[in-house]
Parts: structure tokens; sequence; C-alpha cells
């Protein structure tokens, strides 16, 4: 473990999993670079290719989204917007990365009869369930991700290694938020904190 710089730290970022060094590289170069499938909390990953889940009788219905490169709060609004529901009435576990390929499920509150077309955006199941999609149903996130144009392969495969053995942090800052306003998490905390100088 490898303690962070003074701008991370800043931010909350206190500590690197891996003591290797850096290997330069570009990720997210195109959307197919950067693949998340959702892992619900019984450990079923939602995955790109398909998923198969119990439906359970209720008043929602959870639908299996894969996007490329679509915000997933703009495809809730639409999705409300088509379906003739608020938009309060369409969930998720968790948002997911807009330049990327995301597989993860979206609840809408009442059976849904037919979906749109929406660019970028697979539809591929549809089950009738008891609850919304809520945090509580995910266990987490896995992630596929393509490391392009990397300056010290040697250094790649010695994180890759040490990976193995590591668990990794899910910070917030730019991991989360990019680079342009890295300190959102920071804003929101002292809005919650109604801390105008902070």
């Amino acid at each position: 473990m490898r303690e962070a710089p003074p701008f991370d730290k800043a931010l909350g970022m206190y500590y690197y999993v891996t003591d290797t060094c850096p290997s330069g590289g570009v990720i997210k170069k195109s959307p197919e670079d950067f693949v998340v499938e959702e892992v619900l909390a019984d450990g079923t990953v939602v995955a790109v290719s398909g998923v198969e889940l119990r439906p359970r009788v209720g008043g929602w219905t959870w639908i299996h989204v894969v996007k490329r490169n679509v915000d997933t709060i703009r495809l809730m609004i639409r999705l409300a917007k088509a379906l003739g529901v608020s938009p309060r009435e369409v969930s998720v576990g968790g948002i997911k990365d807009t330049r990327a390929v995301a597989s993860h499920i979206i609840s809408v509150r009442g059976a849904v009869k037919g979906l749109p077309e929406v660019p970028g955006v697979k539809f591929l199941g549809m089950w009738s369930m008891d609850r919304p999609m809520s945090p509580s149903e995910i266990y987490g996130n896995r992630f596929t991700i393509v490391l392009r144009d990397v300056e010290r392969v040697d250094c790649a495969v010695e994180a890759l290694e040490a990976l193995k053995s590591a668990a990794v942090p899910n910070y917030y800052g730019y991991q989360r938020f990019g680079t342009i306003r890295p300190v959102s998490h920071l804003l929101g905390r002292a809005l919650l904190r109604k801390s105008p100088e902070e």
C-alpha cells in the first residue's frame, strides 16, 4: 500500500492499494473499454450477455438494461416519460458510468407493456417483482477494463498481480466525478451539514 499525494488526500483518497510503479495508459478510449456489470445481493451477475431472475408477484417491473454511452439518469427520465409514470416511480440500485457499456436493472412501478427504442440501449428482459430496485438489492459491480497505450507493461503486470490479493477501495473524488469537479462529494457533505463556509 502506498500513501497518496497531497491532492488525492485532500479529496479523501489516502492510500493506493499497490506499491507498484505507474504503468501509464488510457482507459475509456471507447465505451467498450469499460464494462460495468451489476452484481445483485444474492451474487447474481447482471451480465451484458443476459441474466435470469426469478419473478416475484408484486407491483414492480424489473428491466435488464444494457446501455452504451448513455447517462443513467437521462435514461430513467426518458423511460418514465415513455411509460407514462412519474420519474419517482423509476429506480436503480446504483448509477452506472455513462462512458461505458453498463448492464444493470432499472425498476418501474406497475406492469410494463412495451419499451421505447432508445439509441445505445438494449432491453434484455423484464420480470414482475414485489419491490423496487434499490441500493440494498446490490452487492457491487463487476468491471472489465481495457487499458490502452500502456507505457510500462512490466508495471501493469505487477499491479495486476498485486490486485489479486487486495481489496480495491471505493473512493469518491475524481474516480467518481472526473477531473473537472472532483470535489462534488465534499460539496455534498457541506450542504448536508448546512455549512456555507465549508
